[in-house]
């Protein structure tokens, strides 16, 4: 049985934080379900199936910058360039503080800049924040459930 609630998409090549993440959603208890994808790569190439209409248009697609292949950068620009994920929302994250990196998020279409959070109950935190963000933003953009 599908979910009723849209994917929440998080592309991230360091397995420690992806399985940070996922945690966080456990003990948070999202109901969305969360996509991992390891490099820009294969970011863009969850986002051209999207774009097929073979997966579902995320709620939300949180991008570490510092991925491989295609950088977080590259990616949220390619992302914005497509008319039909222009308005879904992205958070960039990184594990330093980098005004160049936030700055260039920022003007290639990132809605939000933040930092990774260093241990597990600053996830679910983090998290947590999120859910209000992301709802918010979905129900503007007919986005939140199915």
């Amino acid at each position: 049985m599908a979910s009723e609630f849209l994917p929440i998409v998080f592309i991230e090549d360091n397995p420690g934080d992806a399985d940070a993440l996922q945690r966080a959603f456990a003990q948070t208890r999202v109901p969305n379900e969360l996509v991992i994808i390891g490099d820009g790569e294969n970011g863009r190439g969850y986002f051209q199936t999207v774009l097929a209409g073979a997966k579902a248009l995320p709620a939300l697609t949180l991008i570490d910058l510092n991925i491989p292949k295609v950088s977080g950068l590259e990616l949220i620009r390619w992302i914005r360039e497509q008319p039909l994920l222009k308005g879904m929302p992205i958070v960039s994250l990184s594990h330093t503080y980098n005004y160049d990196d936030l700055e260039k998020g920022y003007d290639f279409g990132a809605n939000l800049y933040l930092l990774k959070p260093q241990e597990i109950r600053q996830w679910a935190d983090m998290v947590f924040r999120l859910q209000g963000y992301w709802s918010t933003q979905a129900e503007s953009y007919g986005m939140g459930k199915r």
